[in-house]
């Protein structure tokens, strides 16, 4: 067990605390021992819930089951069974005997890295969910996720205080109905991309006796703020990308529309950029273990997660497509060169905002200051990427002008002398259209970052233009016709 009195740790770390009550990590080894038992879904589940009593005696693991029996073939289920859940029971026996991941705390510099197979001992106890229970706080309120976990602690004021900034981590929410039927299939989609996950892994280290990589987590936090009404940088290049995906661009810096607890609802009812990023690179999901939830000028970079399925659609139309074979070169750390920047963006479409606050300067200036330090690093890139890969970045649900985060997200980049900014339209060639026709009119002229500030704060929704007609006014001097997007309250397709 964790001492309960174990000292910070420089730069802001902190020892991952098991709180006073919780049994499992210690006395899960000989359960974990013996999987033998373990052949079809019926028996898994009862190996779940047994392990995990009596806290599990209410579970709910009927998806879990219904997946093992009517999605995994015959050949699959029997290697499934018989090899790689027992490698997975092994890994999970050896997490815990080693020093247990930092957590790097809000509003702090840090930065922390696993070995792959450490890592997959980890993702195995989210698999039989012996991760230790987190308390949520969530909508304002806070309360308990995970079925009745917290039970098992003796002390429930220190469990919330030890955890109350950290994600919830097991798969339980996967493997029941209680997101509703409606979400079941959603959740089948979501397991075949787990299940590939740890069948790949096996396959390279357990099977081709690959050297373990490594995954590297870095937080930033920057709290002085560029002075953006006096930047004299020229505004980068802006490449526009239709057909495809932020993950498919090569020697870059790829951008994940993060939620404030990274991750956001991967486990849970979510499907959209970053839920479906984490299921389709699960190294990912090490940045949900470690780090605390984000702050205004927060940043997290996680290096090393490669992609390992592909997939199709989006939100309820998501599906796994099968393996997709990640040829990332790997640096002398055996970190790939695979760099996932994440920034969290605010959600417009909350009951305590409004769609026009985005173009208020308070907000403006938190937009531009997140995407500035997520294009940051501390310390800088392990690689020099040769773009950055984004899109519309906390647009569709969240409520935000595609054209003026696109604006916002350009003088980010090139405050930041990026090379240039590729701007995804995930398969939107009207969107793209638009854009290109104002990259080609409006922005042929270089512009600094000083000139498109001033621009784009003297905007307002009111006047009935769009952005970019907006910023074509003040650039050519006279009205000029420039393709512009469908409103803001329009239904753009896969927006995020």
């Amino acid at each position: 067990r964790q001492k309960k009195d174990a000292p910070p740790v420089e730069g802001g770390q902190q020892e991952l605390k098991l709180p006073d009550g919780y049994k499992v990590w210690g006395e899960m080894v000989l359960l974990l021992t013996d999987t033998s038992v373990v052949t079809n879904g019926e028996s898994l589940c009862r190996f779940i819930k047994e392990i995990n009593a009596p806290q599990s005696r209410t579970w709910d693991l009927q998806v879990l089951q219904h997946f093992c029996d009517k999605y995994l073939c015959q050949e699959i289920s029997e290697n499934f069974f018989s090899k790689i859940f027992p490698w997975m029971a092994g890994l999970a026996v050896g997490a815990t005997q080693l020093p247990r991941p930092r957590i790097l705390k809000r509003s702090t510099n840090g930065r922390v890295s696993v070995a792959e197979d450490h890592f997959i001992g980890l993702m195995s106890h989210c698999f039989l969910c012996t991760m230790p229970c987190r308390y949520r706080y969530s909508m304002g309120r806070s309360e308990v996720k995970g079925g009745s976990d917290w039970k098992v602690y003796t002390d429930f004021a220190k469990l919330k205080e030890a955890s109350k900034n950290l994600a919830d981590l097991n798969f339980l929410p996967l493997y029941g109905v209680g997101l509703g039927r409606d979400k079941v299939p959603n959740q089948i989609e979501k397991l075949k991309c787990i299940f590939h996950y740890f069948s790949k892994a096996y396959v390279n280290l357990e099977e081709a006796k690959k050297l373990p990589e490594n995954i590297l987590v870095v937080r930033t936090t920057k709290e002085a703020p560029v002075k953006w009404d006096q930047a004299d940088h020229l505004l980068c290049d802006l490449n526009i990308e239709a057909s495809k995906r932020i993950e498919e661009s090569e020697c870059a810096l790829q951008i994940d529309f993060a939620n404030e607890a990274l991750g956001g609802g991967v486990i849970g009812k979510g499907c959209v950029q970053e839920e479906i990023r984490f299921l389709i690179s699960p190294g990912l999901f090490f940045a949900r273990m470690v780090c605390e939830r984000m702050g205004d000028a927060d940043s997290v970079t996680v290096y090393g997660a490669r992609q390992c399925s592909m997939y199709s659609g989006y939100a309820d139309t998501f599906k796994w497509e099968g393996d997709h074979d990640d040829a990332t070169p790997v640096s002398e750390e055996q970190v790939p060169h695979v760099a996932v920047a994440m920034g969290d963006m605010l959600n417009y479409m909350k009951p305590s905002m409004d769609k026009a606050d985005q173009y208020k300067e308070a907000y403006r200036l938190r937009e531009l200051h997140k995407m500035y330090v997520t294009l940051n690093p501390n310390p800088p890139l392990i690689f020099s990427p040769t773009t950055v890969a984004s899109g519309k970045w906390g647009c569709g649900v969240f409520g935000g002008d595609v054209q003026y985060k696109l604006l916002l997200q350009l003088i980010a980049a090139s405050v930041s002398q990026s090379p240039s900014l590729t701007f995804h339209t995930f398969d939107n060639d009207e969107e793209a259209a638009a854009i290109t026709a104002f990259r080609n009119t409006v922005l042929s002229t270089r512009r600094t970052v000083r000139e498109m500030y001033t621009a784009i704060s003297s905007f307002r929704p009111e006047s009935g233009k769009t952005v970019f007609q907006h910023i074509s006014d003040v650039f050519l001097g006279e009205p000029t016709q420039v393709m512009s997007l469908p409103p803001i309250d329009t239904p753009l397709g896969s927006l995020v």
